[in-house]
């Protein structure tokens, strides 16, 4: 019976490992990358964008990728 909380923690203790811890601020300063408007470059970041491509403002209207968001 004692095995079974050792394989939950296992368990758990892997994905949290394997998942990207990503702290941002909630400081408002957007970026543009790929057509998606991050609310600031460290966000922009989680979601894997290159850095060395961001444009500092918001995505131009009519240049926004719809099906892509940012819910960090």
């Amino acid at each position: 019976m004692q095995l079974l909380p050792a394989i939950l923690f296992t368990i758990l203790t892997t994905k949290a490992v394997q998942a990207k811890l990503c702290i941002c601020t909630s400081e408002y300063r957007p970026v543009c990358y790929a057509g998606v408007t991050y609310g600031n470059p460290c966000e922009a970041r989680c979601a894997a964008a290159n850095e060395d491509n961001l444009e500092l403002g918001e995505c131009p209207l009519g240049t926004q990728n719809l099906t892509k968001t940012w819910s960090g």
